[in-house]
């Protein structure tokens, strides 16, 4: 028997059918809860000009931090990942809601280029695929099909009870970037159905900045929460996103 799949729909958010080619019958059709809007450099590589091909010191020192940077980006990733997969773990009573304190790290700027690893799913491959891991460094594999939209979107409200709405708004924008790295990732492996999936999960994150009303506005929630919805139901799937 496969797994239930469908996506919860909270009350903020339409619902639309997506039709996935290539699936079994009973799984020829997928609903997607996704928010409606309410309104609608090229760095150049320093080389040494005395030796052709070979960077100078600089540019090598600048190579190695931004390395670095990338590597510390994904670190922090994957703790908030597992921070709130442990806060949502069958017979957790107590969440700590310690991911949503680091969404302020200074290595959230970077969330959406982190790059993940797509698994294939067992019944459809990559059509049904939900578990991912962080490329680099690789660790804990994260399986968002599991861990559904409901339960984190009920993950994420408990948590912004606490907290003011300009720090709500500020770290539901880190997690967009966060899901927008997972998106992408899935768009270049061709994961479609997990593609759509996240884009979904996109779609309440936005939903709930909106919600925030003059705290969220900086962020243009209803500007980004369009141009997901149309990305979503494209027959192709984008790499270049809000």
């Amino acid at each position: 028997m496969l797994p239930d799949r469908s996506l919860p729909t909270p009350k903020a958010v339409d619902c639309f059918s997506l039709e996935i080619i290539g699936c079994k019958k009973h799984l020829c059709t997928l609903v997607l809860a996704l928010a409606v809007a309410l309104a609608l450099p090229a760095c150049r590589r320093a080389t040494n000009p005395t030796s052709a091909g070979q960077a100078t010191p600089s540019t090598a020192g600048q190579a190695s931090g931004a390395t670095e940077s990338k590597e510390r980006q994904a670190e922090v990733a994957a703790k908030t990942w597992s921070g709130l997969l442990s806060d949502l773990a069958p017979g957790n009573e107590n969440p700590t809601g310690g991911w949503f304190a680091l969404l302020d790290a200074p290595e959230s700027s970077g969330f959406a280029t982190v790059e993940y690893t797509v698994f294939p799913g067992p019944y459809l491959g990559m059509l049904d695929a939900g578990e991912v891991q962080v490329k680099n460094p690789p660790g804990q594999r994260f399986d968002f099909i599991d861990l559904g939209l409901g339960r984190a979107d009920a993950a994420w409200m408990r948590e912004i009870a606490k907290v003011d709405p300009p720090t709500a708004a500020r770290r539901l924008d880190a997690i967009d970037r966060l899901l927008t790295g997972v998106m992408r990732s899935a768009a270049k492996q061709d994961a479609r159905y997990f593609y759509k999936y996240i884009g979904a999960w996109r779609g309440q994150v936005l939903t709930r900045l909106a919600e925030l009303g003059p705290a969220g506005d900086p962020y243009t929630p209803n500007e980004r929460l369009t141009k997901i919805n149309s990305l979503i139901r494209a027959p192709t799937m984008a790499t270049d996103l809000p």
